[in-house]
């Protein structure tokens, strides 16, 4: 992974890489959700041919 490995001072780098990493795939999970739930009703409607 391209985390950076080592602490800085004190602050542990690699838990919150880990972490933020975690915490940005559940926010695109969450508005890929919101997105679909949004388009749902165009996706679903039927094609009007002419």
């Amino acid at each position: 992974m391209m985390l950076y490995r080592l602490p800085l001072k004190a602050f542990p780098t690699y838990p919150t890489g880990v972490m933020l990493t975690e915490l940005a795939a559940l926010a695109t999970l969450v508005s890929m959700v919101a997105y679909l739930r949004a388009a749902w009703p165009e996706l679903k409607r039927p094609e009007i041919k002419e």
